[in-house]
């Protein structure tokens, strides 16, 4: 809840303080701790504190190994996560090595449609995607989603998700038609089961960026009416809905529409305490800033992103560097280098030595001149 609500310092302390309390109770190498050393490592990961990461992980898989055997399938998940870790760190061979190690496991242990594999072949997706294998990754999520529409109902949120991530890979490689088509089948089926009233919105973002902005519109506040009905007008899922709106409205070049609606999603998150969310309305308000010809205006939104997000995830955390990186060009647009060049510094400080974080630096850089 802390985390959902952008307190990850506060969410951390929880974590710590709840593991401290198993380990006192059970003992250090206790199976009890393992969840939350692992709720601990995603939080590090989500934060891109890496080593951290990697360091809580191997914890938690070794006191599984010497729980469970290092064949059971408690292990699959803790590979698959390790193979994330690898291609955040652009250790492109080990993430397949690990992958292959949790394919084996859940062959082993788990029939060929248990919900492991759906898991598991995202992964799969994630690591081909990295090694620039598009049509490897289209297969795995083509398989995934095969798997999730065998266990689940249209709407189930695992079939959904399964759904989504095909439409962005199809998207991805220019498959724009076999995207809307997917997308249009799932609204197709889920209307038949529950109603015209369900939301769209996945759909409505295909059409958007298929450049037919006024059927999106339509969608969107369609979706909008059912959420503000079910949740309330001031939900975080009718705060999406404004906040597609508001980007779709960002696009077409309808700036005053889509203040209004960035500055609807805003509002609601802040009313629901979530913080994070509320900075992507922040940022889409610096960006039709930029698009309206003022950055200095959009680097005061850029600024109050960054406050907010440092207070989250600390001053010295390395998941500030893709706002630190958005605010320095903005600095640039203004015109005021010496701010452009402290940001540069403070992100080649934070990021060190790692190949794929300092390509950003590299970036910012060759922006600067």
């Amino acid at each position: 809840m802390l985390k959902r609500a952008g307190k990850f310092q506060d969410a951390k302390d929880a974590l710590e303080r709840a593991l401290a309390i198993k380990v006192a109770q059970f003992g250090a190498d206790s199976p009890v701790t393992i969840g939350t050393i692992l709720a601990s490592a995603n939080m590090a990961y989500e934060e891109g504190q890496y080593a951290d990461a990697r360091n809580l992980a191997d914890r938690a898989r070794q006191i599984q190994e010497r729980t469970f055997g290092p064949e059971h399938y408690a292990l699959a998940g803790s590979w698959i996560f390790a193979a994330r870790l690898d291609i955040a760190q652009g250790r492109l061979d080990d993430a397949g090595t690990d992958i292959d190690r949790a394919a084996m496991i859940i062959a082993k242990g788990l029939p060929p449609n248990h919900p492991a594999n759906i898991e598991l072949l995202e992964a799969k997706a994630d690591v081909a995607r990295a090694c620039g294998k598009p049509t490897d990754a289209e297969r795995h999520l083509r398989a995934a989603l095969s798997v999730a529409e065998k266990l689940f109902e249209q709407d189930y949120p695992a079939r959904r998700a399964a759904i989504d991530r095909l439409t962005a890979e199809l998207w991805a490689q220019g498959k724009f038609a076999e995207a809307e088509r997917l997308q249009r089948e799932e609204l197709s089926n889920v209307e038949l089961k529950r109603g015209s009233e369900h939301p769209s919105t996945a759909l409505a973002v295909i059409l958007g960026s298929s450049g037919r902005q006024n059927e999106a519109a339509a969608l969107y506040r369609r979706a909008l009416a059912v959420d503000e009905r079910a949740f309330g007008p001031q939900s975080e899922q009718a705060a999406w809905d404004h906040f597609g709106l508001g980007s779709l409205f960002r696009r077409a070049g309808q700036f005053e529409e889509a203040q209004t609606e960035i500055n609807l999603a805003r509002t609601a998150w802040e009313s629901q305490g979530h913080v994070l969310a509320a900075n992507f309305a922040l940022e889409q308000l610096a960006l039709l800033s930029s698009d309206r010809g003022a950055p200095a205006e959009g680097v005061i939104y850029l600024e109050k992103m960054l406050n907010i997000a440092e207070q989250a995830v600390g001053y010295d955390s390395p998941a500030l560097v893709a706002i630190l990186a958005q605010l320095g060009r903005f600095y640039l647009i203004a015109d005021r280098h010496e701010a452009t060049e402290k940001i540069l510094v403070r992100i080649a400080g934070l990021i060190g030595n790692t190949t794929g974080a300092n390509s950003r630096v590299f970036e910012c850089t060759s922006i600067a001149g």
